[in-house]
């Protein structure tokens, strides 16, 4: 409890409103509610004020604070009157604070930022902060008195996108707006977030000068082996040793700490030990370092006395402006030829191309950049996280969607730091980019914090029953992956083979505009194959024009021109090149699947494989295999081929060669490598999952429904009144831990009908089939507290005996979202297929759908709610419904730029 100075009421500190935050120039501050033991500070900040900061903020000259004044600004309530302030090491930098007019819902907001740190968005990112704990407090309305030459302030309000109207008088001008987020507001914060972060990650992954603090002249150290893998990688800026028992390390002066060396530093590479790291934070804030990446181990990696000495770090590092990568991270590279950093302890070279990986697991992270490798795949940069205990893949994606040098993002995963923040940027990325992700423990007996799956039936010790003796779902950690994963349009592959193949096919070929493959192959065996997998993954086999049957006809003599198209085993490579060209400018092919078996005559004496016989001698030399000569000259037609220089939309060509080495090489003698498959059946999968991807980027994103008719305010009511009936159940009984109340019965479905959804207490049933009439689905949102809230729906009733199946997604739901959603239920095809007398209204379905995703979305407070949708030829409408609410709220760490 605080002390609240003058006023007898005890306040509690909010707690969750604690977070550190990325600012504009991508450095890092702590925020946190403002605490009366504030008041040193908030006097050091005002004596380093210039007069005219002074002024705007106080419209007249203050060269100190009263002790009245300095009281008031540092004892709040924390509800009608509440301040935040940001930390820079122990220095408060700034203060952001609003004040409600007495019995109004209309507050008025100030700031005030240090002369150092003005220009860095702390004033506009504690504004996002700061409505946010207002509209949990009830307040609608924000105005700010400014003077005109404030244009810095006006500026603020201005960029944030809130609708704002402005007044002149008295030399002030007064601006007003609701706090209530509009399509632009949320559109800006989260531009802003995305420049904040992406350049919080540049200090990592492109810095101007490096400190390895811990190299060594051991060569078999991590400190030495990650030195000289940065001098050899030609690294484009300056790299400094830090070792307290040498003068040099592989020939470059090293420094005995980090405040020796002359010039700045932008990254240090950490690799001492474990305890000594507390202590080199302090060093490192006093030499104003860009960011860390730790190397060390003996953190969270090991027992909770080292999480717990890992969050303490972690704290430390953004509290004074770092980011970290790590700890136990086994490092950082960008290949990019401005940067040409390899800072990892790998005993090989990065191979420079367009994808970009994350892997949470060191030493595998190694394994699969060597893997990337060995297949030819090419990485802009990569990163091992370790123990993720700040950057995330959430980070990362960030700094990618930026990347010019970056195509495809590969992310191996093995948990979600904040999957909140990943579906909300992971689905903008991927509409640019695609994201290949392999989720590590898919099968996992753990579940989320929630604990228990939707699908069970009975309940166990310790699950909660809800009125009507229901259980109370909860939700599996697999389903709510796989929900994220096509909420977000990720990609998600079962294996680290299959991220490999995908990424490679990605990378070198454009998506697909449709489904519609061609299969070319010089013999007839793996093209069923090819093609059973195709049309198992979606693809259809081409129709060729008649254009293009004519001009394969004339290429293939008394050949039957279909698809797959077979040209027989002695054909020219030539050929190859001109029959894929024909088909690469049909307009009815979508993409080219090319396969080739080898020919092998004679025997290979003494040879065991195909590689090893790959050449022999003719007594004059050696010399290639024929086989082998004439599948390079395949490879080298079908590289040209596909580079299709005059085509505005070129198509992808993938390939199969079959146990032939040396193909890779002319595969990629053009810009747009051909990727090449060990098997058929993966080739085509792999253009499957690209033709799938492709149809998930055509469709319009659309937005989340807005619903101008809703009673939000009518709907925290009845939440808020059935809490605090709670809460004085509790004060009666046994109190501890937070409120939770079951809204039900009627008060249910009036909560309901705040939002426009249609709610009654009864099931129509017309005429002796009543499928036909009114079908009923069971609905369940269950509000995780680390996936957000999830929905499913499936059939109810003696239906779901047979049609026992239920479709899950992620909320909120975008318009584009709603109907495939709907769609994908079963029972919802034979509702489409009643004959037309008796068709059900789909509409209201969505509609109802949509309404109920808005009101979870508005009011977190509401973490289960299980409900019956009736549907019927006249429409939709819900019954039976149970809600569960509780006084539990994660806005905080769903803010935009909160690092929670």
């Amino acid at each position: 409890m605080l002390d609240t100075g003058s006023d007898p009421r005890p306040f509690s500190y909010p707690f969750k409103w604690e977070t550190d935050t990325v600012l504009s120039d991508g450095g890092t501050v702590a925020i946190r509610p403002i605490k009366s033991g504030d008041a040193p500070r908030i006097e050091a900040m005002h004596s380093r004020l210039s007069p005219e900061t002074i002024y705007f903020r106080f419209f007249t000259p203050l060269p100190r604070l009263s002790e009245a004044m300095l009281s008031r600004f540092v004892n709040v309530d924390y509800i009608d009157r509440m301040a935040l302030v940001a930390l820079l090491g122990d220095d408060i930098i700034a203060v952001a604070r609003y004040d409600r007019l007495p019995g109004h819902s209309t507050a008025e907001v100030a700031f005030l930022v240090d002369d150092a740190h003005q220009g860095r968005g702390l004033a506009t990112i504690m504004l996002e902060f700061l409505v946010e704990a207002a509209k949990e407090a009830g307040i609608h309305t924000f105005i700010a008195d400014t003077l005109p030459e404030n244009s810095r302030m006006l500026r603020v309000f201005r960029d944030a996108g809130f609708k704002d109207t402005r007044s002149f008088q008295d030399g002030v001008i007064r601006v007003r707006f609701e706090i209530n987020p509009t399509l632009q507001s949320v559109k800006r914060m989260q531009a802003r977030e995305q420049r904040a972060v992406a350049r919080s990650i540049a200090r990592i992954l492109a810095p101007r000068s490096i400190a390895v603090v811990g190299a060594s002249r051991d060569p078999y150290s991590v400190g030495n082996v990650i030195f000289r893998n940065i001098l050899e990688s030609s690294f484009a800026g300056p790299v400094y040793p830090v070792n307290t028992s040498t003068t040099y390390v592989s020939s470059v002066k090293a420094y005995s700490c980090i405040s020796e060396i002359p010039d700045e530093i932008d990254l240090a590479i950490v690799v001492i030990p474990a305890s000594e790291i507390r202590s080199f934070i302090s060093e490192a804030a006093d030499k104003q370092v860009g960011g860390l990446v730790i190397i060390s181990s003996g953190f969270s990696d090991t027992d909770e006395e080292g999480a717990l000495a890992e969050r303490e770090i972690i704290r430390a590092a953004r509290r004074n402006g770092m980011r970290v990568v790590g700890p136990a991270s086994m490092g950082v590279a960008n290949t990019d030829p401005a940067v040409s950093l390899n800072a990892t302890v790998a005993p090989f070279g990065i191979e420079p191309g367009r994808a970009a990986l994350i892997s949470h697991s060191g030493a595998l992270g190694l394994a699969i950049v060597e893997e990337a490798r060995r297949r030819g795949i090419g990485l802009s940069s990569f990163v091992s996280s370790g123990n993720r205990a700040d950057v995330s893949g959430n980070d990362l994606l960030h700094y990618w969607e930026l990347d010019p040098n970056t195509d495809v993002i590969l992310l191996y995963l093995e948990t979600f730091g904040n999957p909140r923040t990943f579906a909300r940027v992971a689905r903008r990325v991927a509409r640019n980019k695609p994201i290949i992700a392999v989720k590590a423990r898919k099968y996992t007996a753990g579940k989320t914090p929630s604990a228990r799956n939707l699908s069970e039936k009975t309940p166990s010790e310790g699950q909660a029953l809800s009125p009507s003796g229901k259980i109370v779902k909860s939700i599996s950690v697999d389903i709510a992956v796989d929900a994220l994963m096509k909420y977000t349009g990720v990609i998600r592959v079962d294996s680290l083979e299959q991220l490999f193949e995908l990424g490679h096919g990605m990378v070198a070929q454009p998506l697909p505009r449709g489904r519609r493959v061609a299969i070319l192959s010089n013999r007839g065996g793996p093209a069923p194959l090819a093609q059973d997998a195709c049309e198992n993954g979606g693809l259809v086999m081409a129709k060729l024009t008649s254009t293009s049957k004519e001009a394969l006809s004339a290429l293939i003599s008394n050949k039957r021109i279909s698809n797959p198209i077979e040209l027989g085993p002695e054909v020219d490579p030539s050929t190859y090149g001109k029959v894929l060209e024909v088909l690469l400018n049909d307009e009815n092919v979508d993409s080219v699947l090319v396969l080739y078996v080898p020919t092998i005559t004679g025997r290979m004496t003494g040879k065991s494989n195909l590689r090893e016989a790959s050449f022999f001698s003719n007594g004059r030399g050696t010399t290639e295999l024929p086989a082998i000569t004439a599948a390079k000259g395949v490879a080298a037609a079908i590289s040209k081929a596909a580079q299709q220089e005059n085509s505005s939309q070129p198509k992808p060509v993938l390939a199969n060669f079959l146990a032939l080495p040396g193909i890779e090489v002319e595969l990629r003698r053009h810009p747009r490598e051909i990727p090449s498959f060990d098997f058929p059946e993966m080739a085509a999968t792999v253009l499957s999952r690209m033709a799938d991807h492709s149809a998930w980027k055509s469709q319009d994103d659309g937005e989340v429904p807005e619903f101008n008719e809703v009673d939000a305010d009518g709907a925290a009511l009845i939440i808020r009144n059935s809490l605090d009936k709670s809460r004085v159940q509790m004060e009666d009984g046994q109190p501890g831990g937070p409120a939770t109340a079951w809204i039900v019965g009627q008060e249910g479905l009036q909560l309901l009908e705040k939002y426009g959804i249609t709610a009654k207490d009864h099931v129509e049933v017309i005429g002796y089939l009543s499928f036909e009439v009114a079908t009923q689905f069971e609905v369940s949102i269950v509000h995780d507290r680390l996936f957000g809230p999830i929905l499913s729906m499936g059939v109810a009733g003696e239906l779901s005996e047979y049609l026992d199946s239920k479709a899950y997604a992620t909320l909120p739901l975008y318009t584009s979202d709603i109907e495939p959603f709907i769609d994908s239920i079963p029972a919802i095809g034979l509702i489409k297929g009643s004959s037309k007398r008796m068709a059900h209204d789909l509409t209201s379905i969505y509609d109802l759908i949509a309404r109920l995703g808005s009101l979870i979305d508005d009011h977190y407070a509401i973490s289960n709610l299980e409900a019956t949708l009736v549907s019927t030829p006249t429409g939709a409408y819900i019954k039976d419904v149970e809600i569960l609410v509780n006084d539990w709220s994660p806005m905080a760490s769903a803010l935009t730029r909160s690092l929670n």
